[in-house]
């Protein structure tokens, strides 16, 4: 990574975000840490909090504590005093934003000092006002805007009217070494209460209704072969309606005796366990990290047709696509999965791993990421 990168060391690059909890946004965050620690650069990290500090300076990188995560005004307008002086105390080279509220004070605080600013776009934030749309506007407002795939960097297009030379595609980055087949020893199978003879179907993602958990218990309830299991891993995160409601669901299905609701397990070991992977969002995803993770770990995936998944999975190849919210299409797919030989399903699983390996890899997204940072740096030289 550090050919061509030597412009980079000694450089001082500011990351903003509003915790550092578990989450898509703060593996990248940690990730780009780490690749800046390793071409002699210094990684900033400015946060409110969270359980991954620790990571941070493990790979490397400082964090300094701000309430970035607040939405009031008046906090927003502090952090923006707050981060000028940080910015000059640290001799802050580039800024890089990777949220809404602290975009703004970012930007504000970077541009008064003539300091590059950055921002990945990192969602299709959702609008419903010209107020909104405003609000959500401020992560266009990059020198460079980072999308985290085609179907973002063409979101940002059409509706912010953002010139798509100004945009740079980057997709999300799954670390080969965390997410390697090879390397797991453990079968939650038992853990979980599922016969070794099942074929296990595996859904990941918090229980919320666009995540597609009752897509899949509908398309359960249309397959015929008996020895099939199903585990939905992931937290109601306070969704608690919700979770009694799929919990109902499941037994006015009758399908209690295959499904297993798990809060939380080691994702590399859960990928593993599997047989497939369902991804049955019903919205479209900004990219789709499961989708990724579990072709990493040579596992076909089945997907909705939208958004991220689309340029992840090589249809019938690597898994399947299928038209979002179809119980029984999905039922069809999952019957097709079952019925290849368990030698058609590893193949696709390797063919996964490989395009993972040449798309979608943590050192990919590490190098062009630090790559838009070297050009801007030099453009504003």
């Amino acid at each position: 990574m550090k050919k061509n990168l030597s412009s980079l060391q000694d450089k001082t690059i500011l990351q903003v975000l509003p915790n550092m909890d578990v989450g898509g946004i703060e593996q990248g965050t940690l990730q780009i840490v780490e690749a800046l620690h390793n071409v002699g650069a210094r990684a900033l990290v400015v946060c409110h909090g969270g359980r991954l500090i620790e990571d941070v300076v493990k790979r490397g990188g400082e964090v300094i504590t701000l309430p970035v995560h607040s939405k009031n005004p008046l906090v927003m307008l502090k952090n923006i005093h707050s981060l000028k002086r940080l910015i000059t105390k640290e001799r802050v080279d580039l800024v890089h934003a990777r949220s809404r509220a602290p975009a703004w004070s970012s930007y504000w605080a970077s541009k008064s000092l003539h300091i590059p600013f950055l921002t990945t776009f990192h969602g299709t934030y959702n609008f419903h006002n010209p107020f909104k749309k405003f609000y959500n506007k401020i992560m266009t407002k990059g020198d460079r805007v980072i999308a985290i795939s085609n179907f973002i960097g063409q979101h940002i297009e059409k509706n912010y009217g953002l010139n798509h030379e100004k945009i740079d595609i980057i997709w999300r980055g799954i670390d080969l070494e965390v997410f390697d087949p090879k390397k797991i020893k453990q079968d939650y199978r038992k853990k979980w209460g599922i016969p070794a003879d099942h074929f296990l179907i595996l859904m990941v993602g918090r229980l919320t209704r666009w995540k597609g958990q009752k897509v899949l218990l509908e398309a359960l309830s249309h397959l015929t072969s008996k020895k099939i299991a199903c585990v939905f891993l992931g937290s109601h995160q306070g969704r608690e309606a919700y979770k009694l409601e799929l919990e109902n669901y499941t037994k006015h299905k009758r399908l209690e005796h295959l499904v297993r609701f798990v809060e939380n397990d080691a994702m590399p070991a859960a990928y593993s366990s599997a047989d497939l992977i369902v991804h049955a969002s019903t919205d479209p995803e900004a990219f789709g990290r499961v989708v990724a993770e579990a072709q990493a770990m040579e596992k076909p995936v089945i997907a909705s047709c939208l958004g991220g998944p689309k340029e992840i999975i090589k249809d019938g190849e690597t898994g399947w696509l299928i038209e979002p919210n179809d119980p029984k299409a999905l039922a069809t797919v999952i019957e097709l999965a079952l019925n290849l030989k368990a030698s058609q399903r590893q193949s696709m699983g390797k063919k996964g791993r490989q395009r993972v390996r040449e798309n979608f890899s943590k050192e990919s997204m590490c190098a062009k990421t630090l790559a838009v940072y070297a050009k801007v740096l030099g453009t504003k030289a």
